[in-house]
């Protein structure tokens, strides 16, 4: 037997060889809700890291619903912030008062 010692040189020879690579993992990726595809953000083959975003999906009901908290939300701050100064002036009572502040709450 013969050992030889490993060094680094230019490799003058190759091999071509036609042929199909296939990934070693494969994901599935679903959305947590239903909606319509609005548009396509990462392009594909390209890699995508936890929490990147790889389309903006429209649902309709749900965006509603947003802006219907939105709005109440909106209406508990202003009743909040009417009653404090109500309160302030001794116009409303306590319990009033703190109605509208665990309201915001």
């Amino acid at each position: 037997m013969k050992t030889v010692t490993l060094e680094p040189r230019p490799f003058s020879e190759y091999l071509q060889i036609t042929g199909t690579l296939e990934a070693r993992n494969r994901l599935k990726i679903v959305a947590e809700e239903a909606g319509t595809l609005k548009r396509i953000v990462r392009d594909k083959g390209r890699v995508a890291r936890q929490g990147d975003t790889l389309a903006v999906i429209e649902n309709k009901i749900i965006e509603a619903s947003y802006q219907e908290t939105r709005a109440a939300l909106n209406q508990a701050e202003l009743t909040y912030s009417t009653k404090k100064v109500l309160y302030s002036k001794k116009a409303i009572s306590e319990n009033e008062y703190l109605e509208a502040k665990y309201g915001l709450e």
